[in-house]
C-alpha cells in the first residue's frame, strides 16, 4: 500500500503550491553545517557557519548549504505526494543565489504539464525557494507519478 499526501488529481494545471516560510537562523545553519555537535570548538568556522569566514568570502554573512533549502522542497513534496515521492519523484534543479542567515527562504511549486495513463496520474512542476526579497535561490522542474 502506497501512503498518498494531499495532492489531488484533479488540480488544475496552473495551480501555485506554497510550503512553510523557513527563517534561516544562524542555530539552523550552525546545527547543518558545523560538524558533530559534540566536537571540540563546535561549531566549526566555514561560510556557513562564521561571520569572519563568510566576509573572506566575499559573503555579507554565512550562507545556507544548498542542502538545506532543497532538503525544504523535499519536505513539501513528500506532503504532497507522501510515499509516491520516494518510489515515483524526480527532481532536476540549479542553485542560483545564497541563502544568508537570519534571512526566511519559502519553497513553492507551479503545476505545468499533467498526464494520465494506465499506471497514474503524472504531475510535472516548475519547482524553486524564494527568499524574503523575492529572489530564487534554487530552481528546477519536478516531477512524480501518483499511481492508481
Amino acid at each position: 500500500m502506497i501512503v498518498i499526501g494531499s495532492i489531488e488529481r484533479t488540480v488544475d494545471v496552473g495551480t501555485t503550491f506554497e510550503g512553510p516560510v523557513y527563517h534561516m537562523d544562524i542555530k539552523r545553519l550552525w546545527a547543518h553545517s558545523g560538524g558533530p555537535f559534540a566536537a571540540e570548538g563546535w561549531p566549526n568556522k566555514n561560510l556557513h557557519t562564521d561571520q569572519g569566514k563568510a566576509k573572506e568570502a566575499g559573503l555579507p554573512a554565512p550562507i545556507a548549504s544548498g542542502q538545506q533549502p532543497q532538503g525544504q522542497l523535499i519536505n513539501m513534496l513528500l506532503k504532497l505526494f507522501g510515499q509516491a515521492w520516494w518510489n515515483y519523484g524526480w527532481l532536476n534543479i540549479k542553485f542560483f543565489k545564497p541563502t544568508f542567515a537570519n534571512t526566511d527562504v519559502q519553497p513553492k511549486l507551479k503545476l505545468i504539464d499533467k498526464e494520465e495513463d494506465n499506471r497514474g496520474t503524472t504531475f510535472t512542476f516548475e519547482a524553486w525557494a524564494e527568499r524574503g526579497d523575492g529572489e530564487k535561490t534554487l530552481g528546477g522542474t519536478v516531477k512524480c507519478l501518483l499511481p492508481k
